[in-house]
């Protein structure tokens, strides 16, 4: 059965889930550090909307309750703080570093059957910074990057073996990336990836970096936009006050939340931008062929299709118009499509721009994301964006230049 991206279109995106306005919940929080293991999600910290001190609160939701909790702890308490990093494994996770009135380089471990704080004291350790990555994979977690002041980014690796409870700052070979904060990182088939971020040049980057994690080399992954269906003038669009990123590669951005579903597709949304400041579209690259699709676009460039197809069948545009009057009749029949198109566009619910958002992957085909800035942030929800498994196949399938022979 041949793929119907109608169809693939109405049921992959985003939805919001509300809460019930009468039972607790968060602030809308701002850089905060979250984890979520099986049925259970955790956010540490950040920096709550309207509110001048950062918080270092443990917030917990269960999906099996749908209810919020602040669990009650013990133990050596980490001090308030946002842009930390923050992963986690089984019933443990982990924080290093962040700033409030200055940079950390603490590292602690909460045990989540004791609901207890321990501070992980070690010789050798990384100095501090915030807005830099830590990930958890076989026993090791791994932090690259950061800022240790306003000017200073770096592009060092380290690994915390939690067997030992050591660190040890990685060699690597090849290509590393230039130093860099508020990237994203995920981890992929042993590979740690790297994608964007503010690099030590003062400016956003939309590179892809992967970091071997057996042999510990860096390879940079040169990707390659999608083909234009639907060529435009310029590369942002503006529908009323919402402008329209009509490329399908991703700009240069820093703050990006990630996912990869099922094991291919590496997806990232939102952040801050060089063209937009902050943003809110969703970028999926298959890992296979290195290519990039701007969902948002693909929503408009089918919607397109769907019209032209129309207007081809119902042969208002000829190819030789026999006089003026068929002339404005043909443009305004055009712009009333391309208005139509712009209210589906609009209507399609999509989170609202953000920055310093939190995000996390569940059941390899969602991922969530909720908080961050600005101010039009105005309550707690989360937005979840969903890939259906029997209909994403083979998105390429979808782009191919064939589907535009009959025009």
């Amino acid at each position: 059965m041949e793929p119907n991206l109608s169809l693939f279109l109405s049921a992959t995106g985003w939805r919001e889930m509300k809460f019930d306005p009468n039972s607790f919940k968060p602030p809308v929080l701002y850089k905060a550090g979250v984890v979520c293991l099986e049925n259970d999600l955790y956010i540490f910290g950040g920096k709550p909307k309207k509110q001048a001190l950062r918080t270092h609160n443990i917030y917990h939701f269960s999906f099996i309750t749908s209810k919020w909790e602040i669990l009650a702890t013990k133990g050596d308490h980490p001090p308030h703080r946002s842009s930390h990093s923050m992963c986690g494994f089984d019933s443990k996770f982990w924080i290093f570093g962040g700033n409030a009135q200055k940079f950390f380089s603490d590292f602690y471990e909460f045990d989540l059957l004791i609901n207890k704080w321990r501070k992980i004291t070690t010789k050798k350790k990384p100095e501090g910074r915030f807005s830099h990555s830590m990930q958890y994979h076989k026993g090791k977690i791994y932090l690259f990057g950061g800022c240790v002041n306003s000017k200073s980014r770096l592009n060092d690796t380290w690994k915390f073996d939690t067997s030992i409870e050591k660190w040890e700052e990685i060699e690597t070979f090849g290509t590393k990336p230039i130093g860099r904060s508020s990237h994203t990182s995920i981890i992929h088939d042993n590979k740690m990836l790297i994608f964007g971020g503010l690099g030590d040049n003062r400016k956003r980057q939309n590179d892809l970096f992967s970091l071997d994690l057996m042999n510990y080399t860096w390879n940079e992954i040169i990707t390659q936009p999608t083909i234009e269906i639907i060529k435009s003038q310029s590369i942002l669009t503006k529908f009323g006050d919402v402008y329209f990123y009509n490329k399908h590669s991703p700009f240069e951005m820093s703050g990006a939340v990630p996912m990869i579903y099922n094991d291919r597709y590496f997806i990232i949304f939102g952040g801050t931008s060089t063209l937009m400041r902050h943003h809110n579209h969703t970028f999926i690259l298959d890992l296979e062929t290195n290519q990039w699709i701007n969902f948002d676009k693909l929503i408009y460039d089918h919607m397109i299709l769907q019209d032209l197809q129309r207007i081809n069948k119902s042969k208002i545009i000829e190819k030789e118009k026999e006089d003026q009057k068929e002339d404005q009749k043909n443009l305004d029949s055009i712009k009333q499509i391309e208005k139509n198109i712009q209210q589906i566009f609009l209507d399609k619910p999509k989170p609202p721009k953000r920055f310093g958002h939190l995000g996390f992957a569940k059941n390899n085909n969602e991922i969530f994301i909720f908080g961050g800035s600005p101010v039009s942030i105005k309550d707690f929800s989360f937005w979840i964006f969903t890939l259906e498994p029997h209909l994403i196949l083979d998105l390429r399938i979808f782009l191919k230049k064939e589907i535009l022979e009959d025009f």
